[in-house]
């Protein structure tokens, strides 16, 4: 978050210089009407699951007992901030930041009498396992900055630079009751993607009356994909290297939100609305178990998985 936070007032510096120029010393420049628009809302988001891949499986038959699609994230809540300055001239700034941080989901399963399971994953079998334990956590922050024009009266085009975190962690945890041996397994991955670029959108009125408003925005960009991973592995006493690696790809993300406010006073509205959002080109901590090979020594990064989010929220807008 400070990587990101100390980029944004950068860029935000630079952006203020170039509208403060385009609009003049006191906005008087043209016949828009210069406005401070504020809003806070309470954001709730699902996310889609994680792609299959069997992890566990029933030693006598081979049946998959575990796979990374099970894994149920379900929603998580967090703030949405946005903060909008457009002057006489039509031009204007805008700052925007929601974040989640709170998507987990753990599952445990015990072995029936009789039954043991056997594990696949990282390059490495483990056997006799009678009880196992996954733990899945995602975050997800993003950040950014748009210079804004509006296009006519239910038309505003704007560009800027975007930041997203998306911090994945994924463990399996394993043990047996085999008296000579009372082993226990465990893995776990941390992947954090870091991305950076450039978007443009547009935000469209589809509804304006003297109390009510429905708008859309759409945005999109190709951004760059700074991933890091750290790997660990251990099988009873035996502990191996921890593995970190890092690469850098391209990921795109695009998203898009309709909003509906209604007036309360002059200044206050009541807001809410929906939001989607699709991210390709990340890496996600499960999908990371089955390209690394600690047995073989042989270690890579998936980053061409993706994810989408849908949801909605609900604040308030003050507008001077």
């Amino acid at each position: 978050m400070t990587r990101m936070l100390s980029s944004l007032l950068a860029t935000t510096l630079a952006v203020a210089t170039i509208v403060t120029t385009a609009a003049g010393q006191d906005g008087s420049v043209g016949y828009y009407t210069p406005a401070w628009r504020f809003s806070a809302d309470a954001l709730i988001m699902g996310r889609s699951d994680s792609n299959f891949a069997t992890v566990i499986l029933d030693t006598a038959t081979g049946t998959p007992v575990f796979n990374t699609s099970q894994i149920d994230l379900g929603a998580d809540i967090g703030p949405m901030l946005q903060l909008v300055r457009t002057f006489d001239s039509g031009w204007g700034l805008d700052v925007r930041y929601f974040g989640l941080d709170n998507w987990n989901d753990s599952y445990i399963q015990t072995a029936a009498p009789g039954q043991t399971f056997l594990e696949n994953f990282n390059g490495l079998t483990f056997g006799d396992i009678v009880e196992f334990e996954t733990t899945y956590g995602s975050d997800l922050h993003s950040l950014e900055a748009n210079l804004r024009r509006e296009w006519g009266e239910s038309v505003t085009v704007f560009a800027g630079y975007r930041m997203l975190e998306l911090d994945e962690y994924f463990r399996i945890q394993s043990r047996n009751f085999v008296p000579q041996d009372p082993s226990i397994e465990e893995s776990q991955t941390r992947s954090t993607n870091y991305l950076y670029g450039f978007q443009l959108g547009a935000e469209t009125l589809l509804i304006g009356t003297d109390n009510f408003r429905l708008d859309m925005t759409g945005r999109a960009g190709v951004f760059g994909n700074h991933v890091s991973q750290t790997m660990f592995v251990r099988d009873n006493g035996l502990e191996y290297p921890v593995q970190t690696l890092s690469d850098d790809e391209a990921a795109f993300v695009g998203d898009l939100v309709f909003t509906g406010a209604l007036r309360l006073t002059d200044y206050l509205s009541l807001r809410g609305g929906a939001q989607f959002m699709w991210v390709n080109g990340v890496a996600l901590a499960p999908e990371q178990t089955q390209v690394n090979d600690f047995r073989a020594g042989t270690y890579a990064i998936d980053n061409d998985d993706d994810v989408f989010y849908y949801g909605g929220f609900a604040g308030l807008e003050l507008e001077l």
